[in-house]
């Protein structure tokens, strides 16, 4: 019995972590980076057992290595080694883990791919309220890239591409009222606007 409330209380945790890491996601803060290290430490306190499902990845993570590889000799040979190389640790170090924690999370079906999709979109949506916030503050010029609490316009535009795309899939894939259906093209009405207010090629070419 103890076992039992001691594994439900750690899958809570990872449940809540993981979606205090996709909210906060979108700010430059340090409230995701605390989140992430918090997630790795207890994934890799797991059990150890679960950690079978992996078997499953060996080509993923072949490929991680040669892109890893394939990056280092790009740098190497590249203007700006030193600052390459720093980006190229972070970005492994932020996004590779993570993509085995979410795999971890599905296979013992602590997440959904539902609730997964519903962290990141409640992230983009606070993204795009706070991106019509600061459109406002300008004036609602045309002048001035909007980057949201992004701080970056290119970094704003990729999150609000994704809202997009996941808000067109639902669009086209569920059944949804007319009201949601009013909404939804409202959102992806906005996001576009604010896509475009970016004035970034990033995410369109992305």
């Amino acid at each position: 019995m103890m076992i039992k409330v001691q594994k439900k209380s750690i899958n809570s945790s990872l449940y809540w972590l993981f979606g205090l890491y996709c909210l906060s996601l979108p700010f430059k803060n340090a409230v995701y980076q605390i989140a992430l290290v918090l997630l790795y430490i207890i994934v890799l306190t797991y059990k150890k057992e679960n950690f079978h499902v992996f078997k499953d990845l060996t080509f993923t993570v072949i490929s991680f290595v040669a892109i890893f590889i394939s990056m280092t000799c790009s740098n190497i040979f590249g203007v700006g080694y030193g600052y390459a190389i720093d980006a190229q640790v972070r970005f492994f170090y932020y996004f590779v883990p993570i993509f085995f924690v979410c795999y971890l999370l599905l296979r013992e079906q602590i997440l959904s791919v539902e609730k997964i999709t519903l962290f990141l979109l409640s992230a983009v949506s606070i993204t795009m309220v706070l991106g019509l916030y600061e459109w406002h503050s300008l004036g609602y010029g045309l002048h001035e890239r909007l980057a949201g609490f992004t701080f970056s316009p290119n970094g704003f535009s990729v999150w609000l591409m994704i809202g997009l795309l996941i808000f067109i899939h639902i669009f086209l894939t569920r059944k949804v009222k007319i009201a949601t259906t009013v909404l939804l093209c409202m959102v992806m009405a906005l996001a576009v606007v604010e896509l475009l207010l970016t004035q970034s090629r990033a995410a369109w070419l992305g």
